[in-house]
């Protein structure tokens, strides 16, 4: 089994629990983790061992899928953010009201207004 056997594979998920959210090696072990899990998934009839470490580990992914759905929201809010403000700036309005109603920098919407004009 990738994480040892009963003691040390609940040692190897504790360490990986501990890891911060950003911690490069957390994001790969899970990503490496999640394709075990899918390609176990596969599989007809799981060992217990098995079972139990797709449990285990299925806290560590909800986290992560929760992550990433936060993540495409303020990517989505933020898009929709600076299309906003670009169709503003077209209308005329002022860049500092553009600001102010859509909660973006006004170094940012003039960046937008410069990149757009380009």
């Amino acid at each position: 089994m990738v994480l040892g056997r009963d003691r040390v594979q609940r040692e190897a998920i504790d360490e990986l629990e501990n890891l911060t959210e950003e911690n490069p090696f957390r994001q790969v072990a899970l990503e490496l983790l999640y394709t075990l899990r899918e390609n176990l998934e596969l599989k007809e009839e799981l060992e217990l061992e098995e079972r139990e470490l797709i449990m285990r580990l299925a806290p560590l992914y909800q986290q992560k899928k929760e992550q990433l759905q936060q993540e495409a929201e303020q990517h989505g809010k933020t898009i929709a953010q600076r299309e906003i403000a670009q169709k503003l700036f077209r209308q005329g309005m002022e860049i500092n009201q553009i600001a102010e109603l859509t909660e973006l920098s006004v170094e940012e919407i003039a960046k937008l207004n410069r990149d757009t004009a380009e």
